[in-house]
């Protein structure tokens, strides 16, 4: 009777709880196999993904969902090459919150996100993600939080060394707001341009602050819309206001 009643709760476990349950993973690379030449735990929320060293083809996750939030994973990159993009926690049709991606070394062909909505609709929010660059080189984008139609709120990212293409602390590639996001560049290179909010649809983007501060270079490519540093802009219609760049040093070329 006891074998009876725990195999009915499995059942009833496995069928009707929700995926966020799912028990978290600690995945480490290269002794950790991928899959499909990706490195993404099953779960979408408090795993803890670290690479050390070796080559990944694909992407690196924290989380990925597509029916729920991908939230509380962190990423950390020691050292090695990853083809496409690092995440901290993505999904396709819910919020991504409280994750984290920490470079230390390596190559990343892609570009960073600390959380990542992305598909089609985008639809879901990017709040208080994070991402802290160290060390290593970006070819692509850094952002802590990146949302499509949805906001994109109260995420960060610190520069404190490596090569980077552009940075933003909060994106929207549809109309989400982009409020009170944060970059800090305390050290490093930043090879085109620097938002602490960014939105390329009609959200506002408001209360953004970028800091640049001394062991830090800014080169800037002469190219519309990069080459700057700017607290907040939007490539669409949306309201830019309050908005804040720092100047505590560094060198801008």
């Amino acid at each position: 009777m006891l074998r009876f009643c725990a195999s009915l709760c499995l059942v009833f476990c496995m069928a009707f709880c929700p995926a966020s349950l799912a028990f978290a993973e600690d995945l480490v690379y290269p002794s950790h196999p991928l899959t499909n030449d990706n490195l993404t735990p099953s779960g979408p929320t408090d795993n803890s993904v670290t690479v050390n060293s070796g080559t990944i083809p694909g992407s690196v996750s924290g989380g990925h969902s597509s029916g729920s939030g991908a939230t509380g994973n962190t990423v950390t990159i020691n050292g090695g090459t990853v083809g496409g993009n690092v995440s901290g926690g993505r999904s396709t049709t819910d919020q991504v919150t409280g994750n984290t991606v920490t470079i230390n070394g390596g190559l990343m062909s892609g570009s960073v996100y600390g959380g990542y909505v992305h598909g089609e609709s985008g639809f879901g929010e990017a709040n208080g993600n994070r991402v802290i660059f160290n060390d290593g080189e970006v070819k692509q984008d850094v952002h802590g939080g990146h949302s499509g139609d949805d906001p994109a709120t109260g995420n960060t990212v610190s520069i404190n060394g490596g090569t980077v293409r552009k940075v933003a602390g909060g994106y929207s590639s549809g109309d989400g707001e982009v409020v009170n996001n944060s970059v800090t560049v305390s050290g490093g290179t930043v090879a085109e341009a620097v938002f602490g909010g960014q939105s390329m649809g009609d959200g506002a983007v408001s209360g953004n602050s970028v800091v640049i501060r001394g062991g830090s270079t800014f080169v800037g490519d002469g190219v519309e819309g990069n080459g700057y540093v700017r607290g907040g802009i939007s490539h669409g219609n949306g309201d830019v206001t309050g908005n804040t760049v720092t100047l505590e040093g560094g060198t801008v070329q």
